[in-house]
Order: structure tokens, then sequence, then C-alpha cells
């Protein structure tokens, strides 16, 4: 089991200076605090305008269902250190865990972000590429409050093989949270937790760790919030990489429990960090300016993927313990996973 870490039609727009951009994210959450203090900002039936569909941060999208967004911080990039090396957990001497969020960007993401900047928490979330056009600012939102954005593949596709394929999944993501987001990812996580050689050595060539998990809540297969917090309440231990997702037919679930889960860990003496926090990866290095994200051609829309995960996920299958997007949208379940050169 591998480990890092020994401690703790027209030409687009010219991108602002990083300066420039890291003010004016402050200066919005300001804005959407003075406007939560203001006469009617939370009265019944006012209206309070959510994140997502423009790709800008803006004065209205810093107040997510009545609640300004946490404290702005300088985003810093990330480095890999092991790439295409599996990590499963982080360093077992330090107090730390990570709470991990997959499948996401989708309009819920938000509620989830809300209730990391009421903890005060730090978490990583592992998007889907597909997801990303019209729902930048929910990522830019994430970067501001110091959480990192990871590569979970344009489809939620399995890229254990390598090749083509892989590459198509892997690469258009990481340009994709890199123009959206100032940061290029340092990490990626396999759907499904699937991975072999191939696919490590193409994340070898990318730069990209390959990061899985040790706990796994369970939420995506529809695991109650009760069997959820008792998951991890019995396999907490230092440097936990813990599995949820906000991006699941089950999201409301996972998002019910996630206080109970925090105030759990927390009460057990153990900080919660980021990915990069935990296995060393971030650097000094500033993020860079946002830029208008590119597609790649013949991408669906964001608002598919919705419309399929407000049905019946009856089908899901324990095979496929990280599966994540409804299975209207999956290729079929994989055999159990193994661990390749483990």
């Amino acid at each position: 089991m591998a480990r890092i870490g020994d401690s703790s039609s027209s030409d687009p727009p010219k991108p602002q200076s990083p300066a420039a951009v890291l003010i004016a994210l402050a200066l919005l959450a300001v804005a959407g605090t003075i406007a939560l203090s203001a006469p009617g900002a939370n009265a019944p039936g006012s209206a309070i305008a959510g994140i997502g569909g423009t790709g800008s941060l803006t004065a209205q999208s810093a107040m997510i269902q009545g609640k300004a967004v946490g404290q702005i911080l300088i985003p810093k990039q990330c480095k890999a250190r092991a790439p295409g090396v599996a990590v499963f957990h982080g360093p077992e001497d330090v107090k730390q865990v990570a709470l991990t969020f997959d499948d996401g960007p989708i309009p819920n993401t938000v509620n989830f972000l809300n209730v990391l900047a009421e903890k005060d928490v730090k978490a990583t979330f592992y998007v889907i590429g597909r997801l990303i056009p019209t729902r930048e600012a929910i990522l830019q939102r994430e970067v501001a409050e110091g959480h990192y954005v990871e590569n979970h593949t344009l489809n939620h596709a399995d890229v254990a093989q390598g090749g083509a394929e892989a590459k198509a999944e892997i690469e258009p993501t990481t340009r994709m949270i890199t123009e959206a987001t100032g940061l290029r990812p340092c990490t990626m996580r396999p759907p499904y937790g699937s991975y072999a050689k191939p696919l490590q050595d193409l994340l070898e060539k990318d730069d990209l760790d390959l990061i899985r998990w040790d706990i796994d809540t369970q939420d995506s297969l529809g695991a109650t919030a009760d069997a959820m917090f008792e998951n991890v309440k019995a396999n907490l231990h230092p440097g936990a990489i813990i599995l949820m997702h906000d991006g699941t037919d089950h999201t409301q679930i996972t998002l019910s429990v996630l206080p109970r889960i925090i105030d759990y860990i927390r009460s057990q003496g153990y900080q919660m960090v980021t990915i990069p926090r935990m296995l060393g990866l971030e650097t000094d290095v500033p993020a860079k300016a946002p830029v208008p994200v590119r597609p790649p051609p013949g991408l669906a829309t964001p608002e598919v993927d919705d419309a399929a995960r407000t049905g019946d996920s009856a089908n899901q299958t324990e095979t496929t313990p990280d599966t994540g997007i409804s299975p209207t949208l999956e290729p079929p379940p994989l055999p159990p996973e193994g661990t390749p050169g483990q």
C-alpha cells in the first residue's frame, strides 16, 4: 500500500492578474457578508441567487441559500510527488484525515460548500469534466475557500487500461479545471477505483498522483446516514482518506450526515485537511487567473446528467464501489477491482 509524505468566434478576454482576481474575491466575500446584514436579506420570500451558469463569482453568487461564502484564502498550486503510484492513505503518524467528494459539480454541491464553510473544514473535490461547463463558478468558490479541485475523468469512465481513451478522459479534464480555477490538478482518482499499470504509466507522464481511499462511506450505494456515520467511526485512523460523493443520486443523505461526521472526527482530535496538504503536495506558487473554459467538441451539457440523476438508482450494484453517476449514463458494472502492483 503506497504512502506519500512524511508529515503533516472572437478572442477570449485577457485574463486579469492573479492579484486582481484574489482582491476581487475578497471584496465579493465582504459584499456577501454585508448583503446578509441588509434589511430583508434573509426575509421570507427574498430572492438569493446561487452559484452556477455564469462562470464567474459575482456578489449575488457569493451568497448561497442565505449564507456568505467561507473565508477567502489565497489558492496555491500543488505538485505531484509520486505520479502514477496508488495512494490509499496519508501519513499514519499525524492525526489528520482527508474528506473527499466525487462526481460533481452539480447544483447541490453548493450546499456541501455551505456545510464545510460553517464547520471551517477544507476538503478535496474530484470532479467530472463534462459537468464543468456553465458551472465554473462552483469550482472557483471551492478554490477560493481553500479546497482543492482534482481530476475524476471527463465522463466517469473506466480508464484502468490507459491508452488513447484514457488520455482523452484525463487530459481535457485537467485542462478545464486549470482554466476554470487557475489551479492545475496534481492528483487523479480513477472512477470505480479501477487502475492498472497502463493507467499508472499515463499518470506518470501527465504528472498526476493516483489517489484511492481507505474509508468508503458507501453513500453512492444508498447507505443510510447512520450506516455512513458508523462506518467512519469504526474505521477512523490517522491518515485516513474518506470517500464521499457530492454528485450522486444520494447526495441529500450524505449532506444530512456530513455535519455529524465532521463533529465526530474533530471530537477525536483530528484535523481535516485537503489531499495536497496531507500528502505534502502544496507549493508556494499562487493560482493563475481563471480563463474561459474550452469544452471538448461534442461534450454533452451538464443538464443531461442532472435529468438522469433524478431517476431510479435501484440498479446500482455493490460490484462498483465508486459508481457516482446514474447507471443510465455509465458503462456496464466492472468486475471486483484489484490493486495491481500492490
